[in-house]
């Protein structure tokens, strides 16, 4: 038998073959009936028993080889079947693919040991700009992991050009978010009943810096406070865990220097640089104000906050992305 078969061709050949074990099956319980027979007629008569139609020992024997030798021929064609559908692939033919006659699944993954299904990664990274540089046509429907682990879908498309695709999930993604049942306090650098409260080294209040778009130094504790927050534990005991990727949540600052008009404050990932952004603003002291923000996680899972004047700062976790 030739490695060479499209499907349809293995499939016909091993419907054959069953059909042809079939048949050995019920020669052989002819077989087994007769035998019985001699047996009962031998012991009964001790005489040469006059049967009809009985099989030689030499042919019982050569179809007994012969069921043997297609049992294995089965077994090898089963076994070869991915790789000559490789080689042929029909859709049509693919119980997956195929339209369903009536209302049900078109396919189903059985659990494996490790996980239903996995998707190799390519061996290269072929996306571009959320684009496909392969050069191949792709259809609305494909699923496509580059050598960096991220999960495209592909949305709109003819099967005629490179289709339209959306990043599902990589390293590249902050995941999904999860939410707290309730939000939770993870930072509060301002004094309520004598005791303060605070993640990590830094509950203090954050001193404003004079330069307008950046603190003097981004090593100067000084003017930038870091707050971890990945692995911690809020007042109300919620916990973000150690492999979030970001946050959501309610920044809020309270102005603390009295010679100033007010300001602007700004939280950002640590282990970046200072954005020239700003997350909320505030008046002259004694304003507060709370703004809602969204934000990844840096070096060591935290935030860094810096103020342009002195602030107290209060941050509170409504859920991570994950």
């Amino acid at each position: 038998m030739g490695n060479n078969l499209n499907q349809e061709q293995l499939l016909q050949e091993m419907s054959e073959m069953r059909a042809e074990l079939a048949s050995y099956k019920t020669e052989i319980s002819s077989l087994t009936s007769q035998v019985n027979s001699l047996k009962q007629v031998l012991g009964s008569k001790g005489a040469e028993p006059k049967l009809q139609n009985i099989t030689s020992r030499r042919r019982m024997l050569k179809t007994l080889a012969v069921g043997a030798a297609a049992t294995g021929a089965l077994a090898f064609t089963t076994a070869n079947v991915n790789k000559a559908y490789a080689a042929s692939y029909d859709p049509a033919a693919n119980a997956i693919e195929a339209t369903p006659a009536a209302a049900g699944y078109g396919g189903l993954f059985q659990t494996g040991g490790l996980a239903n299904i996995r998707l190799a990664p390519a061996s290269t990274a072929k996306f571009a700009n959320g684009t496909p540089t392969d050069g191949n046509s792709h259809q609305a429907g494909e699923l496509y992991v580059d050598s960096d682990g991220t999960l495209y879908y592909c949305y709109s498309g003819t099967g005629s050009d490179s289709g339209k695709w959306r990043i599902l999930a990589g390293t590249s993604t902050s995941g999904s978010l999860i939410l707290f049942s309730n939000p939770d306090r993870f930072v509060q650098t301002n004094y309520q009943n004598g005791t303060g409260y605070g993640i990590g080294t830094n509950p203090g209040v954050v001193n404003g810096f004079t330069p307008l778009w950046a603190p003097a130094s981004l090593s100067n504790t000084t003017y930038v406070k870091t707050y971890p927050l990945a692995g911690q534990t809020g007042q109300n005991n919620k916990t973000i865990p150690a492999n979030a990727t970001g946050v959501l949540g309610f920044f809020s600052v309270q102005a603390m220097d009295s010679s100033t008009n007010g300001g602007f404050a700004t939280l950002w990932p640590a282990g970046q640089s200072f954005p020239p952004t700003s997350t909320t603003t505030f008046n002259a002291v004694p304003q507060y104000t709370s703004t809602q923000f969204s934000c990844s996680l840096g070096t060591g899972g935290a935030v860094c906050v810096a103020s342009r004047n002195t602030v107290h700062v209060v941050i509170d976790i409504a859920g991570y992305y994950l």
